[in-house]
């Protein structure tokens, strides 16, 4: 995933990449590499033993994911309400009984808020990366909260949820939505050569 998210991210080291297979898709790469404003989060380590220090361990890899973007806390670029959607997903748990403080409703669209505020900045689609989404669900099964979990990390509405979808573009430049528990991201690179 980490290969995917330096090849699509805007500001991408294209010296990375010569002398690699892609590298030979000069199309590819012209339409794809470093074009695009790219969320990437792991859940990998959110498989505690209880729901709330799952949701703080979620609550605090979002929130990491949101600081490498500190332009968006002043930026002329969004309004003053943006920058305060932005300053709910980075805002420090002051009572220190997590790292960061966020309401169920901020954590459940968080990635959506985010995209948008990137969107808004650069003007350009947002790419959200997931790798290990099932982490937590295996983990709240095991300990008897997977209720509460899925409620906090699935699609709802018009918000999207940690492990609802994500976009990919295939060789005719189509979007497509494809639900993510169906992707296998080693075979969706090899697929579309990244």
């Amino acid at each position: 995933m980490s290969m995917l998210k330096t090849f699509l991210e805007i500001g991408c080291d294209k010296s990375l990449f010569e002398g690699l297979e892609i590298s030979k898709e000069t199309q590819l790469c012209e339409k794809y590499m470093g074009r695009f404003p790219v969320i990437s989060i792991s859940l990998k380590t959110v498989h505690e033993d209880n729901y709330k220090l799952a949701e703080n361990e979620l609550c605090t890899i979002i929130a990491n994911e949101a600081l490498r973007f500190p332009f968006l806390a002043t930026s002329d670029k969004l309004t003053e309400t943006d920058r305060k959607r932005y300053e709910q997903l980075t805002k420090v748990d002051e009572t220190l009984k997590s790292a960061f403080a966020m309401s169920k409703a901020t954590i459940t669209s968080s990635l959506k808020t985010l995209s948008q505020l990137l969107e808004k900045y650069y003007r350009q689609k947002v790419i959200i990366l997931i790798d290990e989404y099932d982490v937590p669900l295996a983990k709240a099964n095991e300990r008897n909260y997977y209720g509460e979990m899925i409620n906090l990390i699935v699609f709802k509405g018009d918000r999207i949820g940690i492990a609802n979808c994500i976009h990919t573009m295939d060789r005719k430049d189509a979007v497509k939505k494809i639900p993510i528990r169906r992707i296998n991201p080693n075979i969706w690179t090899q697929n579309h050569r990244l």
